[in-house]
């Protein structure tokens, strides 16, 4: 028989190793393993430790005559673990790390490398951004440890108004609901990517000039409707000269206003109108057509002579 000895370099001081030779597990805590063999040709494989790689992993040798040195070299691995938060428990997602892809559904995805310096790239998951998805991690001679925080992607409608006093509070109702602000802006939040029905509640002594009703589509994560008030004018039209419930009527803005008492009030934006009076029978009318402009005139009176 001949010596047959297999010498390890790279492991730490009382590593177990070992070497399988034709269905025989052999292993060590020193620096070799020594085997009286016979003449003739064997196979075997070797025995990694745990976070070692070796640089063969099978093996091949004839003994004819004489011993054999078989040298096998480990390197020492660490662990790159890549820690997620922010997903659903079962979500899975994934990390590549030096062109190698893993997934997982749980929180840890962990690779073993020696050390280097190693680029990765996090995927993306449908409905979340990253707090990073790309970059490099250098591993020496410690584990290292990569936080992934997922955000859930959340969909807002923001409605900002314009034309109200400040700190007036004012309401959108939308989708059923009911919401309500004393800024200039109504946000809301945690919405899904679909359509949306909305409606602006009108305010006393306020038109609502723009978008008052309408669809919001909600495509991106913030979407805004801008809603304008647009102030209204109380105006009064008196009349002088009729006998007390009297009919008297005038057209002013594209319709008629009709009154048995002394004035008529009209809710006006603000403006120049075109206004006509019409007679009353047994009446001489004294004031023609005109116009007035709101909000420099408050009124404007009417006279009749019997």
């Amino acid at each position: 028989v001949y010596a047959v000895v297999f010498y390890e370099n790279g492991l730490k001081s009382l590593t177990r190793w070992g070497i399988v030779l034709d269905s025989t597990d052999y292993y060590s805590t020193g620096s070799y393993i020594a085997l009286n063999l016979a003449n003739g040709t064997y196979q075997g494989q070797v025995i990694v430790p745990y976070l070692y790689e070796s640089n063969i992993s099978t093996f091949s040798f004839t003994v004819n005559g004489k011993g054999i040195n078989i040298h096998i070299g480990f390197t020492e691995l660490y662990v790159i673990s890549f820690k997620e938060s922010g997903l659903i428990s079962g979500t899975k997602w994934y990390v590549v790390l030096n062109g190698n892809n893993m997934s997982s559904t749980n929180q840890f995805i962990n690779f073993t490398e020696p050390n280097g310096t190693y680029p990765y790239v996090i995927g993306n998951v449908s409905g979340y951004t990253l707090n990073l998805y790309k970059g490099t991690v250098q591993v020496s001679n410690y584990n290292v440890t990569i936080d992934v925080t997922y955000t859930t992607i959340t969909y807002s409608v923001i409605f900002t108004e314009s034309g109200l006093p400040s700190g007036t509070v004012w309401q959108v109702l939308f989708s059923g609901y009911s919401y309500s602000s004393s800024t200039n802006q109504i946000v809301i939040s945690n919405l899904a990517k679909t359509s949306y029905q909305y409606q602006v509640i009108a305010i006393l002594g306020y038109s609502i000039s723009k978008n008052a009703t309408g669809v919001v589509n909600v495509v991106n994560q913030k979407n805004y409707v801008n809603v304008t008030f647009v102030k209204q004018n109380t105006f009064y039209i008196y009349e002088s000269g009729l006998k007390s419930g009297t009919e008297w009527k005038i057209w002013v803005n594209g319709s008629y206003h009709y009154s048995t008492s002394n004035y008529i009030y009209l809710i006006l934006l603000n403006g120049t109108y075109n206004y006509t009076v019409f007679n009353v029978p047994g009446y001489k009318l004294l004031s023609g057509n005109g116009t007035f402009t709101v909000p420099s005139q408050t009124s404007i009176t009417i006279y009749y002579q019997s």
